[in-house]
């Protein structure tokens, strides 16, 4: 319900010297009971919430390089930094049963999709493609994932089946779709699309 809604997200402020600080705040879903959960002078960026609500992955700059880290709001802890590989990490996205990650991982210079296992820090490649491959989100039963990806020359929405690893293109014509993701019963996905150079939400059956 409402009241139970959390909302994370990354606020910016500009000291008198035009530094920046970087802020993963988390708060109710009317914006009050504001907590800093992470301040930084490096981006923070794709906050997720764990389907329990008390973990959140993000990405941070802090080290000089895009790396996934998973931090418990609500308590006293440091984050934890998940596994990369030699370039960047992005999106993270958790599980349906919240024991493992998704996340974009770059190495020579091409993304794919990983799962991370949160128990073993266990990386598993999904996808192996010359494109990139990106923004990843799993199905509500965990057994596929929607992901984009410009492997046929432009940014079009694919899915895997994870039970025998079938890869099929959702038929949706536009020169660039991005940021897939399941409804909460799976029989929908929302995603960003482009119409006549406007950015546009839609809902595909």
């Amino acid at each position: 319900g409402a009241f139970d809604t959390k909302l994370a997200y990354v606020s910016v402020t500009k000291d008198n010297k035009d530094e920046l600080t970087y802020k993963l705040q988390i708060s109710d879903s009317d914006g009050f009971n504001q907590q800093t959960v992470v301040r930084s002078a490096k981006p923070i960026l794709s906050p997720s919430w764990s389907p329990d609500q008390n973990q959140l992955a993000y990405i941070s700059l802090k080290n000089g390089q895009a790396e996934a880290f998973i931090i418990k709001p609500y308590e006293k802890s440091t984050p934890i930094k998940l596994p990369k590989l030699d370039g960047i990490a992005s999106e993270p996205s958790w599980h349906p049963n919240g024991q493992s990650i998704l996340l974009t991982l770059s190495s020579d210079f091409n993304q794919d999709i990983y799962s991370i296992k949160l128990k073993n820090k266990k990386l598993s490649r999904l996808t192996s493609h010359p494109s990139n491959d990106t923004e990843a989100n799993y199905s509500p039963d965990g057994k596929s994932i929607v992901f984009s990806s410009n492997r046929n020359g432009k940014k079009q929405i694919y899915i895997k089946n994870l039970n025998n690893d079938v890869i099929y293109s959702v038929p949706v014509v536009s020169p660039h779709l991005s940021d897939p993701v399941f409804s909460p019963d799976g029989g929908k996905l929302a995603f960003t699309y482009e119409e006549s150079g406007s950015s546009r939400i839609a809902l595909y059956d």
